[in-house]
């Protein structure tokens, strides 16, 4: 089990034609665990950022891919996680996480 921060920033900007500039930046902060039967120290490292371009009041799906270090070679996974986003009428930004998957790498 990983336990940390996940910072979050978005920014939405209006162009004069009513469409949506997205830019969506997150990264894990401080996020480790312990290996379940190792006791190995696990940290999540990477950086994420996408940039959309849409109207207010539509959907769009995103991908985020996290690497998760452990000590040692051979020993180390990937997440990956799509997560479904909406941009609201009025500007707002919802997001969940739609599904999640781990490669051992």
């Amino acid at each position: 089990t990983l336990t940390g921060l996940l910072h979050e920033v978005y920014n939405v900007t209006t162009t004069p034609n009513g469409d949506a500039h997205v830019v969506r930046h997150y990264q894990p902060m401080g996020v480790s665990g312990p290996g379940a039967v190792s006791g190995d120290v696990y940290r999540a490292t990477g950086v994420t950022q996408q940039v959309l371009n849409t109207q207010f009041g539509t959907e769009m799906s995103l991908e985020n891919i996290v690497n998760v270090i452990g000590p040692g070679p051979g020993n180390n996974f990937r997440m990956h996680q799509t997560v479904h986003m909406s941009v609201a009428a009025d500007g707002t930004v919802t997001a969940d996480r739609s599904s999640t998957s781990l490669t051992c790498r």
